[in-house]
């Protein structure tokens, strides 16, 4: 198993740096957009617009991103040019594959995160905020996050589009939203005056995750924070466990639409290939009442093999679904 996830991560390293594009959109944007952040917004809490979650909303900016949109996007690319049938059909196992992809998303998802954590330490406000962050809490809350976008991306991206421009679509959708509606571009104590907005935030699948992770940054158990004589809610009842348990929730919620995806698709792969193997078998039949000599027979089972139509039907299949 270890070489098989070895040879995926090769392959899958050598996908991610020769995309530049993606490169650009998934490291300088996001570290840009950080040090925006960090010369721009108030960190040091002497005006309205505070804001105390500036390198915790950029690592939380950086999961969406990588974890949900890149992979998504890797996953769809990947099953569209059938590399995952012929890694299965070369004995490469699936928990191999499924594996290799989670832990190298987690890795370049870390590996950035890490790289905004050493640019914002050059900012004294940041430090304070490092020094005096709940180390497992955020902790617990980034894992969750990064698992929940890998959840949500790869169900996208492997099970309910099947056109790239609506993966894409789907990915900057989230990323967009994350940002305005979770307290990543906009702080909390703003966010928190558009009541409507405030509240369709609870919708999003991410937002527990997020909100464990601005617990843990401001050190918040008790789900609340204070700055300028002004305590501002985390919400959920202001009980951390309550929090927890939504968080819990929406994780199986995504566990199950996956485990019935799985079994829906596969039934119908099941179905698809039954009536494949049924049409196949009655043209044989037919073709071969129209052959006489038994080198005839032989080259038309060699050119009309059943491997060799499977292959052209996928391209086929394929080929419409890029246009």
């Amino acid at each position: 198993m270890f070489r098989e996830i070895k040879k995926i991560f090769k392959i899958l390293f050598i996908n991610y740096i020769s995309d530049l594009l993606g490169l650009y959109t998934g490291w300088a944007i996001i570290i840009l957009t950080l040090f925006a952040w960090l010369f721009f917004k108030d960190t040091y809490g002497v005006s309205e617009t505070y804001d105390a979650f500036v390198t915790a909303s950029a690592i939380g900016v950086c999961c969406v991103r990588i974890s949900l949109y890149n992979f998504a996007r890797t996953i769809f690319i990947f099953k569209n040019d059938n590399i995952f049938d012929r890694w299965i059909f070369s004995g490469v196992k699936k928990i191999s594959i499924a594996l290799a992809f989670i832990i190298f998303n987690f890795i370049l998802c870390t590996l950035l995160s890490l790289t905004l954590i050493a640019i914002s330490s050059c900012f004294e406000s940041q430090r304070y905020s490092i020094r005096d962050m709940n180390v497992p809490v955020f902790l617990l809350g980034y894992i969750m996050m990064v698992f929940t976008c890998q959840l949500i991306g790869f169900i996208a991206g492997m099970y309910i589009f099947n056109s790239y421009e609506w993966v894409v679509t789907f990915g900057l959708f989230n990323y967009f939203v994350s940002i305005y509606l979770l307290g990543l571009g906009i702080p909390y104590n703003i966010l928190e005056q558009y009541r409507f907005l405030y509240w369709i935030g609870y919708l999003l699948i991410q937002r527990p995750a997020i909100m464990l992770m601005d617990v843990g940054w401001v050190n918040a158990e008790n789900m609340q924070f204070t700055y300028n004589n002004i305590t501002h809610s985390f919400g959920y009842g202001e009980n951390i466990y309550y929090l927890l348990a939504n968080l819990f929730i929406f994780i199986i919620i995504l566990l199950g639409a996956l485990i019935f995806l799985n079994i829906w698709k596969y039934s119908f792969k099941q179905k698809e290939s039954l009536l494949f193997i049924n049409e196949y078998l009655q043209k044989l039949r037919h073709d071969l009442d129209f052959l006489e000599s038994k080198q005839e027979i032989k080259e038309y089972l060699k050119n009309h093999s059943i491997t060799n139509r499977l292959h052209n039907n996928k391209k086929a299949t394929n080929n419409v679904k890029r246009k």
